[in-house]
């Protein structure tokens, strides 16, 4: 979740957990947090909707998007996504609910954000915002920029908890 967007819930600042790994954006560059909150979200419309809380990371950067729904908050709601729909449809107990988003909208911020990685448009913003951008794929164009694992290599490893698995 973008730090404006979280402002704009005029939310309490002492609801924001501290969270000290960094983030990796997409083009490579390092994020630090501002923390993490927890929000009770409800998605789809009634009677077709869930409610589950969602761990939001708050960052300080510019986008032309609200917030970014990730895997875990997708495998929340046992959800099947299409990107190429721009949708995703999840069990309820009163049905399968689907949430679509505006096309158009996502176009627009789509746009706006190859315009501000490039540095001769970078003040150019979209006027409409989408609130959902669904993510499972990276570019595979930027992904060959970065660096690969070779034989030899150090690898931290991390012991996953299955009680928690965000």
């Amino acid at each position: 979740m973008y730090l404006r967007t979280f402002e704009s819930f005029k939310l309490a600042r002492g609801s924001i957990t501290p969270v000290r790994t960094p983030l990796v954006g997409f083009r490579g560059h390092i994020v630090h947090p501002e923390g993490m909150v927890t929000l009770t979200v409800t998605v789809g419309r009634h009677p077709r909707c869930r409610t589950i809380p969602v761990n939001f990371v708050i960052v300080k950067a510019d986008s032309p998007y609200n917030l970014l729904l990730g895997r875990p908050t997708l495998n929340a709601l046992r959800a099947v996504y299409s990107t190429y729909h721009l949708s995703f449809k999840f069990p309820t107990p009163a049905g399968v609910a689907e949430v679509s988003s505006d096309v158009y909208a996502a176009r627009e911020c789509y746009l706006a954000t190859l315009q501000a990685a490039s540095p001769s448009t970078s003040e150019v913003r979209a006027e409409r915002r989408s609130n959902i951008l669904l993510i499972d794929s990276i570019d595979p164009r930027r992904a060959e920029k970065a660096p690969r694992l070779e034989t030899g290599d150090e690898v931290e490893e991390f012991p996953l908890d299955p009680t928690k698995p965000d």
